[in-house]
């Protein structure tokens, strides 16, 4: 039976040993998404990326370990003890098995660039190039920067696709006046130059 070793309050990610290995697991804590991790991986979680140890646990069941993870992360919400949003996935993502990248990425191009949500995308693609082991990876670094170069095309697609909106009838009213129409004849004939020679 596992043995919950380590955990992220705020996002339920968490470490466990159930007999000789060592699992990663994380929402929404499907058994095939448990990966096998080192000693060191513990170590360095609990010493380098904020997880809590959990010297208290009990062995029990992976069901029971599951709730335990959820009151834990219900308890760190009530206390109002979230970081923000970047720190969290920065953190997850410094401190997770190599395939939560990859992983990542896949959301973004499967996921949010699919359903439009550019503004997710965006997010995560900002924590994945500022971390070390996208920077350092070519496969890694390359395909980020594909997203994003896919992220911008988006979001010219999606302006081109912007309805353009009539001026308010205020406004239509003002440019309609003497004295405005006169400026913009002047303007157009003399070119942004008369705006820069102008004189007193």
């Amino acid at each position: 039976m596992p043995r919950l070793l380590a955990i992220i309050p705020e996002d339920g990610w968490a470490i466990a040993r159930e007999d000789k290995t060592i699992f990663f697991v994380r929402p929404p804590f499907r058994s095939s998404e448990r990966v096998p991790v080192s000693e060191a991986t513990l170590a360095d979680a609990i010493s380098l990326h904020g997880y809590e140890a959990q010297p208290d646990a009990l062995e029990e069941s992976w069901a029971n370990a599951v709730e335990r993870i959820r009151e834990i992360m219900v308890r760190a919400r009530e206390a109002g003890s979230l970081p923000p949003d970047g720190e969290l996935l920065a953190r997850m993502l410094r401190s997770g098995p190599p395939s939560l990248l990859t992983g990542l990425m896949d959301r973004i191009e499967n996921d949010w660039f699919a359903k439009g949500d550019l503004r997710a995308a965006e997010h995560a693609l900002k924590v994945l190039l500022a971390e070390d082991r996208v920077k350092s990876s070519k496969e890694l670094l390359d395909r980020a920067l594909a997203l994003h170069q896919r992220l911008d095309d988006l979001r010219a697609e999606r302006e081109a696709r912007a309805p353009t909106r009539s001026p308010p009838p205020r406004i239509a009213a003002i440019s309609r006046r003497p004295a405005v129409a006169s400026y913009r004849s002047r303007f157009l004939r003399s070119g942004s130059a008369s705006m820069v020679n102008a004189r007193p």
